[in-house]
């Protein structure tokens, strides 16, 4: 004869027990938790690009204004300082007024306002045809410079190729008549 023997419960089991339900709420909390963590993530880095994205378009606008103005520049390139500005100015055939190959005096500087807003301004002027174009291109730039080729290397004297660098949050962007490069 095999003896058996059972177990008897001494209630009836249905449902999940209290330290059951307890565990499944603190997973799920701790499941939700990064789960929201991950979509603030997600969220504050489509903002960043956004903003980023917005700011490469406005360089990428700026840039390709340049570089036709060099590419189209006749004769020599001039420096003015005015204080703390530093002026760069030349002729170009590439006119923004005219829409076409009208030669223009243009000038190119970073200036602060009076409540010290920094703007990229882009100056066009015709004294034949009374055309004076004055256009803030941008705030998002701290700092310009204007470097030439000469001998070799990138140097403050005038020559006939120019290196135009826009400080962007702490990057540098060099801008010639070939294109634009992150330094």
């Amino acid at each position: 004869m095999s003896s058996t023997i059972r177990m008897r419960s001494i209630g009836k089991r249905d449902g999940f027990t209290l330290i059951e339900i307890l565990v499944a709420i603190i997973l799920s909390g701790i499941i939700i938790v990064g789960l929201m963590k991950t979509f603030d993530g997600l969220i504050n880095a489509k903002s960043y690009i956004e903003a980023k994205k917005e700011k490469i378009e406005i360089l990428d606008k700026i840039s390709l204004i340049m570089q036709a103005d060099i590419r189209c520049k006749i004769g020599n390139f001039k420096i003015e300082t005015d204080g703390m500005t530093k002026k760069l100015s030349f002729i170009t055939t590439h006119s923004l007024f005219f829409n076409g190959a009208v030669p223009v005096n243009v000038s190119y500087w970073l200036s602060q306002d009076d409540n010290g807003k920094r703007f990229l301004y882009r100056e066009e002027k015709d004294d034949k045809a009374g055309i004076d174009l004055l256009i803030p291109l941008t705030t998002v730039f701290s700092k310009a410079d204007y470097k030439f080729y000469l001998n070799g290397r990138w140097q403050d004297n005038i020559s006939q190729i120019v290196k135009i660098s826009l400080t962007l949050k702490g990057r540098v962007y060099n801008i010639t008549q070939r294109g634009m490069i992150e330094q």
